[in-house]
């Protein structure tokens, strides 16, 4: 997923090829896979999911996020 655009990532969410919640998980996993680089000051693990989780109930709602 690392590869894909963000019009990609809508469109993927959108057809539901691959949830929000999966998509967050692999870019925090790569953030921690990284941390000696020190890239990231902050990095809200538990609200980056909680956001993710929220908007894929949308894109299952057939809302618009």
């Amino acid at each position: 997923m690392k590869n894909l655009t963000i019009k990609q990532m809508k469109d993927g969410f959108s057809g539901k090829e691959f949830p929000p919640v999966e998509v967050t998980r692999d870019y925090l996993q790569r953030i921690q896979d990284s941390r000696e680089l020190n890239a990231f000051i902050t990095v809200t693990f538990e609200h980056a999911i909680k956001q993710a989780s929220i908007a894929e109930h949308k894109y299952l709602a057939g809302e618009q996020t």
